[in-house]
């Protein structure tokens, strides 16, 4: 009852978290699709496998950038919009993937790697799966942006909510490891565990690579 009476009192604020929580599922699907439909992506851009495994180390450049910006364009910017219009800009680019045909990055290809291809670009369906995830996080983006719009107590970068973004953040491994070791010695071992856990991010798809050129 207390959960009704939450969602009740606080009826924009619970469509705004289960709009968040409808992106963050689209942040998961958009993870595992490249890895799962890499080879109709293959077909569909005719290219080798080896070519287009080029794009995973491409998209952990992309992650990083990303995440470089991220601290700072939401200290000058209120978040709200710049989750929609980058789930905008993502859902776009996610529908437009499979249609890139002709690469400009990839060099061009003869016509004796393509006779090892079973199946013509035509053949390919992997533009329904990228297209419906698309217009699904556009449809989600577009609704967060009404409920924003229709919000009357919408406030831009007021200061108690930059300290409860802030507060937020701080995970309980970071309070647990500030109260035993201190806040110094915290901040040391969370760059170190999230500077590794990126750069192993980096490396993992240009090890796959490698070791499939090996094999």
């Amino acid at each position: 009852m207390n959960v009704i009476q939450e969602i009740r009192s606080n009826k924009i604020k619970s469509v705004k978290t289960c709009l968040v929580h409808l992106i963050f599922m689209y942040i998961g699907i958009r993870l595992s699709m490249p890895g799962s439909t890499l080879l109709d992506l293959q077909i569909s851009v005719n290219c080798t496998l080896e070519q287009i495994g080029y794009l995973l180390p491409a998209r952990a450049v992309g992650y990083g950038t990303g995440a470089v910006l991220a601290g700072f364009i939401p200290e000058k910017f209120d978040k709200q919009p710049l989750i929609i219009i980058c789930c905008i800009i993502s859902g776009i680019s996610m529908g437009l993937i499979p249609w890139s045909k002709t690469p400009f990055l990839l060099p061009l290809i003869d016509e004796k790697s393509n006779s090892t291809l079973t199946y013509k670009p035509e053949d390919a369906l992997v533009v329904y799966p990228y297209g419906f995830v698309a217009l699904y996080t556009t449809i989600v983006a577009l609704i967060f942006a009404i409920v924003l719009c229709v919000q009357k107590e919408y406030r831009v970068n007021t200061s108690s909510e930059s300290e409860k973004d802030e507060n937020v953040q701080m995970n309980t491994t970071t309070v647990t490891i500030a109260i035993i070791m201190g806040m110094l010695t915290a901040a040391y071992v969370m760059s170190v565990f999230w500077g590794t856990s990126t750069l192993f991010r980096y490396t993992q798809a240009s090890f796959g690579l490698l070791l499939f050129s090996w094999v």
